[in-house]
Protein backbone atom coordinates (compact mmCIF):
# COMPACT_ATOMS: atom_id res chain seq x y z
CA UNK A 1 0.00 0.00 0.00
CA UNK A 2 1.00 3.49 -0.70
CA UNK A 3 1.11 5.87 1.65
CA UNK A 4 1.30 9.07 -1.27
CA UNK A 5 -1.55 7.87 -3.11
CA UNK A 6 -4.44 9.50 -1.00
CA UNK A 7 -2.54 12.91 -0.88
CA UNK A 8 -2.07 12.75 -4.88
CA UNK A 9 -6.20 12.23 -4.83
CA UNK A 10 -7.29 14.46 -2.78
CA UNK A 11 -4.65 17.21 -4.23
CA UNK A 12 -6.55 16.42 -7.65
CA UNK A 13 -10.58 17.07 -5.53
CA UNK A 14 -9.17 20.31 -4.39
CA UNK A 15 -7.89 21.45 -7.97
CA UNK A 16 -11.08 20.07 -9.72
CA UNK A 17 -12.85 22.09 -6.53
CA UNK A 18 -10.82 25.28 -7.08
CA UNK A 19 -11.88 25.05 -11.05
CA UNK A 20 -15.69 24.15 -10.17
CA UNK A 21 -15.48 27.56 -7.89
CA UNK A 22 -13.93 29.72 -10.79
CA UNK A 23 -16.80 29.01 -13.28
CA UNK A 24 -19.00 29.59 -10.29
CA UNK A 25 -17.74 33.07 -9.25
CA UNK A 26 -17.22 34.05 -13.20
CA UNK A 27 -21.33 32.60 -14.07
CA UNK A 28 -22.33 35.01 -10.86
CA UNK A 29 -20.99 37.68 -12.23
CA UNK A 30 -22.08 37.48 -15.44
CA UNK A 31 -25.37 37.26 -13.92
CA UNK A 32 -24.93 40.21 -11.94
CA UNK A 33 -24.45 42.19 -15.39
CA UNK A 34 -26.45 41.20 -17.00
CA UNK A 35 -29.14 41.84 -14.24
CA UNK A 36 -27.98 45.89 -13.71
CA UNK A 37 -28.56 45.79 -17.46
CA UNK A 38 -31.24 44.68 -17.59
CA UNK A 39 -33.24 46.49 -14.83
CA UNK A 40 -31.40 49.97 -15.83
CA UNK A 41 -33.87 49.85 -18.61
CA UNK A 42 -37.01 49.66 -15.68
CA UNK A 43 -35.36 52.34 -14.08
CA UNK A 44 -35.39 54.91 -16.70
CA UNK A 45 -39.32 54.21 -17.06
CA UNK A 46 -39.77 54.53 -13.55
CA UNK A 47 -38.03 57.58 -13.00
CA UNK A 48 -39.75 59.22 -16.18
CA UNK A 49 -43.20 58.20 -14.90
CA UNK A 50 -42.50 59.34 -11.49
CA UNK A 51 -40.31 62.59 -12.49
CA UNK A 52 -41.66 63.66 -15.79
CA UNK A 53 -40.48 67.50 -15.38
CA UNK A 54 -37.05 66.60 -14.83
CA UNK A 55 -36.47 63.18 -16.50
CA UNK A 56 -37.90 64.25 -19.93
CA UNK A 57 -35.82 63.17 -22.77
CA UNK A 58 -36.48 66.27 -24.38
CA UNK A 59 -35.11 68.32 -21.88
CA UNK A 60 -32.04 66.22 -20.82
CA UNK A 61 -29.78 63.61 -21.70
CA UNK A 62 -30.71 61.51 -18.43
CA UNK A 63 -30.62 58.04 -20.51
CA UNK A 64 -27.84 58.43 -22.25
CA UNK A 65 -26.19 59.40 -19.13
CA UNK A 66 -27.63 56.37 -16.62
CA UNK A 67 -26.87 54.05 -19.53
CA UNK A 68 -23.18 54.86 -19.53
CA UNK A 69 -22.99 54.93 -16.14
CA UNK A 70 -23.82 51.18 -15.87
CA UNK A 71 -21.70 49.80 -18.74
CA UNK A 72 -18.67 52.17 -16.91
CA UNK A 73 -19.64 49.97 -13.12
CA UNK A 74 -19.55 46.52 -15.39
CA UNK A 75 -16.22 47.55 -17.34
CA UNK A 76 -15.11 48.94 -13.60
CA UNK A 77 -16.43 45.85 -12.24
CA UNK A 78 -14.60 43.42 -14.24
CA UNK A 79 -11.46 44.90 -14.43
CA UNK A 80 -11.54 45.21 -10.14
CA UNK A 81 -12.25 41.89 -10.03
CA UNK A 82 -10.08 40.71 -12.96
CA UNK A 83 -7.07 42.26 -10.09
CA UNK A 84 -8.24 40.88 -7.32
Amino acid sequence: MDIGEPKAVKAEVVKGMSQVSLIFACGTALFSDGYANGVVGAVNLLLMTVYPDYFNLTNSNFTKVLNSLIFAGTVLGMLTFGII
